[in-house]
């Protein structure tokens, strides 16, 4: 081409209204691998004015094996050495056409080739005849003739965009969305501190049960509660693991027991702080001064059956309707860098039959169990005996757990999918908020009475001004000497009371 050639890009012929179609043996790039001196355009505006031209070009070589004599086109190459061009392999089918088609004419049709005459019509129609049939594949591709005698072959069609060969549709690739790496170490981290909390807690508590001011807080269950917390700071770091580190199969396995961790935490930590009101509560309204036992071991059952309906319920469920591990699709992206490569992003999501029918049933059945907390809070928010009893801190982790399940719970329901992080982070704030209020509020009092005090010795006395009966003050003589009398009750109820809690060991009866 000359420089008179290319005026396209001087006429502005270029761009979304032309299509220019060139001859395909010219090669993509074509003025960079043979430079012309003549040309008046520089090789960005050649690359502007031919970006989207068509050309039709012929396939060298075939992409099959093997081809007809069992040579692949590795072969061929090394058969052929320095004599190899870009046409060999079309001379080699031309002469292989030939030596089938006289294979044909003698084997098949008779014809003696030795007695071959140029003016003789029954070769040359016997010749056109065979070469009609053929069809093999040669080292340029398959070979065929058309009654014309033109070869029949692969053509090529091509379009080039931006000095590239467009893909004939557009590339797609699946793309698993994990939860980011910092996000997820930042919570381990934060849930391992407060699982060695808890255990720390537990061992302190263990250590100095005999004390007086731990002995009176019922410590078996409070160990109890410190080994909920530690459960659930661990399924934190359970709801982080994801298709990244753990295979499809494990992931369906991990839904389980995420869900089975978490539930069991809650029903450790709050149902023994719930069994632990539940004593007081009764104490408490035990009008008639009946003696009752109320041993730690009967918490401990009670705790044993919230425990074993936990985990009836989790087996009945992957009984009938096993969680298993699925994906979501998100919304299409396109590569950046490549405009005819899609992304196709996905979510691991945990999914059975009915999930929202079990879902709604354990939320029931905890929250009914918070409710009942509740309930025990507030009967006995009037109870201030240092050490004896823990119904007033027991109340605060009460309301506040219930504060944060309840702003909790519908925020993560209403937290789109696609924002997998924000979801993850605003669930595991709320458990790790939960379980470390609940372990301060339990357990720091105590460790900070035993270090003002040692020797564990606390007042068990009722103060009348803080009783949880409450004297109305009443105007006038004739009430004096009612109220006098009512004081006295408060005075006898407070000693039996005070003895009752004071008995109130590990192994001792609690009666009132």
């Amino acid at each position: 081409m000359s420089g008179e050639d290319l005026r396209a890009y001087r006429q502005g012929l270029y761009g979304a209204s032309y299509v220019w179609i060139l001859p395909g043996w010219a090669g993509n790039l074509w003025w960079t691998t043979n430079p012309d001196t003549t040309y008046t355009c520089t090789p960005a505006e050649l690359q502007t004015a031919q970006d989207g031209h068509f050309s039709v070009n012929y396939v060298s070589y075939t992409s099959d094996n093997a081809t007809v004599l069992g040579m692949t086109v590795q072969e061929f190459h090394t058969r052929m050495g320095s004599l190899v061009s870009e046409y060999s392999a079309y001379a080699f089918d031309a002469v292989l056409s030939i030596a089938h088609v006289l294979h044909a004419a003698s084997v098949t049709r008779g014809l003696d080739l030795a007695a071959f005459d140029y003016e003789n019509a029954t070769y040359s129609k016997v010749f056109v005849e065979e070469m009609r049939k053929l069809d093999i594949t040669g080292i340029s591709g398959p070979v065929g003739y058309d009654d014309s005698g033109n070869r029949i072959g692969i053509s090529v069609l091509e379009q080039s965009q931006g000095g590239r060969i467009p893909h004939d549709r557009k590339a797609r690739s699946p793309l698993p969305v994990y939860l980011p790496r910092a996000a997820f170490i930042s919570m381990t981290v934060i849930s391992f501190c407060g699982f060695l909390i808890a255990l720390t807690f537990a061992a302190i508590n263990f250590k100095h049960r005999h004390l007086k001011v731990i002995k009176l807080s019922s410590p078996t269950i409070n160990n109890w509660i410190a080994v909920g917390c530690a459960l659930g700071y661990l399924s934190v770091v359970l709801n982080g693991l994801d298709g990244r580190l753990l295979t499809p199969q494990s992931v369906s396995v991990m839904c389980s027991a995420r869900l089975a961790t978490l539930s069991v935490a809650y029903t450790l930590a709050f149902g023994a702080m719930f069994s632990k009101t539940w004593r007081v509560h009764r104490i408490m309204t035990n009008k008639k001064l009946d003696k009752i036992k109320v041993k730690d071991l009967h918490l401990l059952a009670w705790l044993i059956v919230l425990v074993t309906l936990d985990l009836f319920f989790l087996v009945l469920w992957n009984i009938i309707n096993p969680l298993r591990r699925d994906t979501k699709p998100l919304e299409v992206q396109t590569d950046p860098e490549d405009p005819d490569h899609l992304y196709l992003p996905y979510l691991e999501i945990c999914v059975c039959q009915h999930k929202e029918y079990w879902v709604g049933a354990l939320l029931v059945y905890k929250g009914l169990l918070l409710l009942f907390g509740i309930f025990l809070a507030w009967e006995t928010r009037g109870i201030k005996v240092q050490a004896l009893n823990d119904s007033r801190y027991i109340g605060l982790c009460v309301y506040n757990v219930a504060v944060l399940c309840v702003v909790g719970v519908p925020v993560n329901f209403l937290i789109n999918d696609e924002n997998h992080m924000g979801s993850y982070l605003i669930t595991s704030a709320f458990i790790i908020l939960a379980v470390s209020i609940t372990l301060c509020i339990v357990f720091l009092p105590k460790l900070y009475t035993v270090y003002r005090n040692p020797s564990g010795d606390v007042d068990v006395r009722f103060p009348t001004q803080h009783t949880v009966f409450s004297v109305e003050r009443a105007s006038g003589s004739k009430k004096d000497q009612e109220i006098q009398e009512l004081k006295d009750e408060i005075a006898r109820i407070q000693g039996h009371v005070g003895s009752a809690l004071l008995l109130n060991g590990p192994t001792s009866d609690t009666a009132a």
